[in-house]
């Protein structure tokens, strides 16, 4: 079982070993990994730059943040932003192109949630089952999901099996130094073991934190990024900030943290546009009544986070459908703001997703103008998409999804003006990967 699925001891157990993981410290340590792969998307783009041909970003984007996540994640540099056919990058695109909405199970477990574990259990049980089918083996280990959990346990073996003396400073090893082969206890009486996770939970760990920050945050830089390119004040004063905090005597780490507009830009785009909305749900543990409704135990939750994040009276008195990063400067209710979730159960690996942002932004604006296309759509188009459950459930139910497929172009020029480049975006929703379209 993984911590975004985990229930009780078990969640809480997962979740004391992995926050350290992501503490300031932490994170500061893995800067320099991150900036070695934006090292490698800056000279990247600057090639699609020469070329003077329009592109789509976002495949590029893609490419960072999944180098990042190999290289922060479980300490694998895979050259995938300059090899096209890096075998990482496909197994990964053939993951999130998996449809899940489709598969019965997965909406079943919307409505209850004790499916949750049996989905869990399947990615590890199966890899574990196909050891046994020898016959078949060869095959069904080129099959993604199972493909990459083989990856992580080599990895795993070999760590657990060199002497080196090098520390490494990446995710799974900062999990492996909480691991154990042996059975883990689920109680909350403060035994050691409570704080210990299996092997099988450092794998499907891992994975799940490659696959969650991999689409996730290459979308949130593409929005980012058509923002700047249609709202040039505030670029230019996202710019001078950046600028203003170069000749700093400061880390990177320090740097990014200490730059107050640039926060209030990525909160507001990550109000305007979160890339998960329906990933925060819970399940009432008693019955209760909220503003005269019944809620009755064990009835799943998901907040409409559209409604939240565009709510006049949570947002107000600006419009909410305008662009304003200081209006985050005006303390709101606590629950009006969760692109990440809120609570106890948020996304543990919000601040490692808020550095790779930061720091690939002030890059990218340190070197970089960007200026909007002739066909840009200067709006996004909310659809509402409703369908019906029935066949799934016994009762009468709609789901409700709203996703932004976007498709647009714009410019970006060089900050020395030495040329102006064509470029294309493809800005696809975190919602339905069948939203996302070819835009060139």
């Amino acid at each position: 079982m993984q911590l975004f699925t985990a229930n009780s001891h078990q969640w809480h157990r997962q979740r004391l070993v992995i926050n350290p993981a992501f503490s300031a410290a932490k994170l500061k340590l893995m800067t320099p990994l991150v900036n070695e792969c934006i090292e490698s998307f800056m000279n990247k783009l600057s090639e699609k730059c020469e070329e003077q041909q329009e592109f789509n970003i976002y495949l590029i984007y893609k490419r960072l943040t999944m180098d990042v996540i190999c290289r922060c994640a479980f300490g694998i540099n895979t050259n995938m932003q300059t090899d096209i056919d890096n075998e990482y990058m496909h197994k990964a695109e053939a993951v999130t192109n998996e449809n899940f909405e489709n598969n019965p199970l997965i909406r079943l477990s919307y409505l209850m949630p004790w499916l949750i574990p049996v989905l869990s259990y399947i990615v590890i049980g199966q890899a574990i089952f196909m050891q046994f089918l020898h016959k078949w083996k060869k095959s069904a280990e080129e099959l993604p999901r199972f493909w990459f959990v083989n990856r992580l346990r080599h990895v795993i073996d070999a760590r657990v099996s060199s002497d080196e003396t090098k520390r490494r400073i990446d995710l799974l090893q900062l999990m492996l130094d909480a691991a154990t082969p042996n059975q883990i206890k689920n109680d909350n009486n403060g035994d050691v073991m409570s704080k210990k996770l299996h092997y099988d939970e450092v794998i499907i760990n891992v994975f799940s934190f490659m696959i969650a920050g991999y689409e996730t945050t290459s979308t949130a830089l593409t929005y980012c990024t058509y923002i700047l390119a249609t709202q040039p004040t505030i670029q230019e004063k996202l710019r001078a900030e950046i600028d203003k905090h170069q000749d700093k005597n400061e880390s990177d780490y320090d740097r990014i943290h200490n730059m107050i507009y640039l926060d209030l830009f990525i909160r507001e785009v990550l109000r305007m546009f979160p890339i998960v909305p329906k990933t925060v749900l819970r399940e009432c543990n008693t019955t209760t009544t909220v503003c005269g409704y019944i809620i009755e135990k064990g009835s799943v939750i998901r907040p409409d986070m559209f409604s939240l994040h565009y709510d006049a009276d949570l947002w107000g008195p600006d419009d909410p459908n305008l662009f304003i990063p200081e209006r985050h400067l005006t303390p709101r209710h606590p629950m009006a703001y969760m692109p990440f979730g809120q609570g106890p159960r948020n996304c543990v690996g919000m601040r490692f997703a808020l550095v790779e942002l930061k720091l690939c932004l002030t890059r990218l604006l340190c070197q970089y103008i960007i200026l909007p296309g002739d066909e840009m759509e200067q709006k996004f188009k909310v659809h509402e998409k409703y369908e019906r459950a029935d066949k799934y459930y016994q009762e009468t139910l709609s789901l409700f999804d709203q996703y932004l497929p976007i498709g647009y172009p714009d410019r970006i020029r060089a900050r020395q003006k030495i040329a102006t480049i064509e470029r294309f975006y493809c800005c696809k929703s975190a919602m339905a990967l069948e939203d996302y379209e070819d835009c060139l």
